[in-house]
């Protein structure tokens, strides 16, 4: 039904019947008012009723000839459930860009929450992450403005979050998290909570011994403390996010039976897919075809391929986000099933897709998997070649642990490569 009514709609159609917000006390903007909050709920307890009560919101504001920035929530929940439900990424982002174009209008409020859906789960499948992680930090610049504290705060640590799968530089991230986790503490404890396992696992990464609980001043001990009480809350934002953290760290200490365990608990507990949940679902693939090699199970190269198969449909709606993702688990896939010139060809063209988009961490990342590779196939000068170059990419990341264990497990020699950084400090070459 809500696809024949909207079908009768063009974007600029819907952008020119708006004409603000309806008059306060109005019924219809009443009415509204009260879906989106129905509607947030539903998102909130994952209920099945979810798509019925937006499309029945979306039909409200069509039928009743009411568009207006109250209608963007349902709008955007509407784009995600055609991305959802139906593959349909064109539709999604026509959606999300009607409500976003309504919301650029709005002068009354920032409509904040609605900014989030639409950053988080319908529009960022075409953008860059790290254009994503601006629009986060721009809303929650607006939240402050308008004196909407606590939803600024949430977006804040949403900027957070993408900042740091994008793959920016730690030690600047780790700084951002030192002074802003200190602000969303005073305005939402549970976006802090999640913050702080962030910050946690950028320190380990790092190589830095912190204690980043003691914000808490001893309410909060450590991850393991934080992961009962949100098991016993039954809290599962908190849950996924402490298991996707921990899967994150394992997965580049190369910890890879550990990782693909939290990734596992993880997925058990995702109902829709995010570009979030599908980089994660990317670097499990990673791991599946790594210890598939390793003779760990024929189910996990099916694992894997299956995530290869999901990211190349994906590469089809958003090239920026997936190129370099899908041409390493093809990659992988090759080297799974013995073609070798194939896949030296395809983690070559990975790493100059990543190199391209500015991820110095995937850089890094195929560099590592190629070494793993020739090691294998006992191409010995190639991938000590390899690995010096992640060693390298990781060291620009900021990540010194995970180059630190490059280097220990694969005995290289650095040497020369600390008496040129010297030489450079000192301006005697070049």
């Amino acid at each position: 039904k809500t696809d024949i009514i909207s079908s009768r709609y063009t974007i600029n159609t819907l952008i020119d019947q708006w004409g603000g917000s309806v008059k306060t006390g109005d019924f219809k903007r009443d009415v509204l008012n009260i879906c989106d909050s129905v509607i947030l709920a539903g998102m909130r307890s994952r209920s099945p009723y979810l798509p019925l009560i937006v499309c029945e919101t979306v039909n409200y504001s069509l039928e009743q000839d009411c568009v207006c920035a109250e209608s963007a929530l349902s709008f955007s929940y509407f784009g995600f459930l055609k991305i959802w439900l139906e593959d349909d990424y064109k539709e999604g982002h026509r959606w999300g860009t009607i409500a976003l174009k309504i919301l650029k209008k709005a002068k009354h409020s920032p409509f904040i929450r609605t900014r989030m859906v639409l950053y988080y789960v319908v529009l960022p499948w075409s953008r860059p992450l790290r254009e994503t992680a601006q629009d986060f930090f721009e809303a929650y610049e607006l939240g402050l403005k308008f004196g909407d504290m606590a939803d600024a705060y949430i977006v804040l640590g949403c900027y957070l979050t993408y900042s740091l799968i994008a793959g920016d530089k730690l030690s600047s991230l780790q700084a951002k998290y030192e002074i802003y986790i200190k602000q969303i503490l005073k305005y939402n404890i549970e976006t802090a909570k999640m913050a702080v396992v962030e910050q946690s696992n950028i320190h380990l990464l790092m190589g830095v011994s912190y204690d980043s609980f003691s914000i808490f001043d001893g309410m909060i001990c450590d991850e393991n403390n934080l992961l009962v009480d949100a098991l016993s809350k039954k809290n599962i934002n908190l849950t996924l996010g402490i298991y996707w953290g921990r899967f994150f760290f394992d997965f580049w200490m190369g910890n890879d039976s550990e990782a693909r365990k939290w990734a596992n608990k993880a997925l058990a507990h995702v109902k829709f897919q995010t570009p979030l949940n599908s980089i994660f679902l990317w670097m499990r693939g990673l791991i599946s075809f790594r210890m598939y090699r390793q003779g760990k199970g024929a189910n996990l190269f099916i694992e894997g391929k299956e995530a290869m198969i999901r990211v190349e449909k994906l590469l089809e709606h958003s090239e920026h986000i997936f190129k370099s993702k899908a041409l390493l688990l093809q990659a992988e896939f090759f080297a799974s099933t013995g073609e070798v010139k194939i896949a030296k060809e395809s983690y070559e063209k990975c790493i100059r897709a990543a190199r391209n988009y500015g991820r110095i961490h995937e850089q890094g990342l195929a560099h590592e998997m190629m070494g793993d590779y020739l090691t294998a196939i006992l191409e010995i000068p190639g991938s000590t070649e390899c690995y010096m170059n992640a060693h390298r990419c990781y060291m620009q990341w900021g990540a010194v642990a995970v180059a630190e264990k490059i280097q220990k497990d694969h005995h290289l020699d650095l040497s020369d490569v600390k008496h040129k950084n010297k030489m450079l400090k000192h301006g005697r070459v070049g």
